[in-house]
């Protein structure tokens, strides 16, 4: 076996594949190929986009699925039985968004918040907010079919840079959040350009 056929052998199926059909077009159907072929989409998962809520128009009607409006929605997170949990940022709220058969229903489980940014859900249900322009990191934990809200660290629109517990670490403008399976919190404090946990 000749060195190049044992290279063209040695590449992945995708490549050789590629090769094979580059080496029977004419240049200019070629090179379109390569273009289209060197898109991230190209040779990955393909992703289908629909609506499952909102509609479009900023609002804040609680609702199933475009009835609901939401205004500036930033953060995502996702619980094990696949309900949805939103940071709708310029309604200062957090949305639960549930499927029920082929729809899916939103409602508000929480108020109050000033420019709620991120949300992470961890095993339990418990909810973690980054709640940017109010500094602190919040907590929502599920009882009965209410929600109760505390603040586990910074003091409210008191934005500073340092550790601690509980008030006694401050924020600026925490932005991103995520929750381990151990449980422990991790934050993005955008303002301090810090990786925080």
């Amino acid at each position: 076996m000749k060195r190049n056929e044992m290279k063209t052998n040695s590449l992945p199926l995708q490549q050789r594949q590629a090769r094979n059909i580059l080496s029977r077009l004419p240049p200019i159907l070629a090179m379109l190929f390569l273009s289209l072929a060197s898109e991230r989409w190209a040779w990955g998962q393909v992703y289908s986009w629909i609506t499952v809520a909102g509609n479009g128009t900023p609002g804040s009607a609680d609702g199933t699925n475009g009835v609901a409006g939401f205004y500036q929605p930033t953060g995502v997170a996702v619980d094990s039985a696949g309900n949805i949990y939103v940071a709708d940022r310029a309604n200062g709220t957090i949305r639960k968004i549930v499927p029920v058969g082929t729809n899916w229903v939103v409602s508000t489980i929480a108020r109050s918040f000033w420019w709620p940014t991120g949300v992470a859900v961890d095993s339990s249900g418990i909810l973690y907010v980054a709640e940017t322009y109010g500094d602190t990191i919040r907590k929502l934990a599920p009882l009965s079919t209410n929600w109760v809200v505390s603040t586990i660290a910074g003091s409210f629109n008191q934005a500073g840079s340092h550790d601690g517990i509980g008030p006694v670490a401050y924020f600026h403008d925490p932005n991103g959040i995520g929750v381990d399976g151990s449980g422990t919190v991790y934050v993005a404090d955008g303002g301090n350009s810090t990786l925080r946990r």
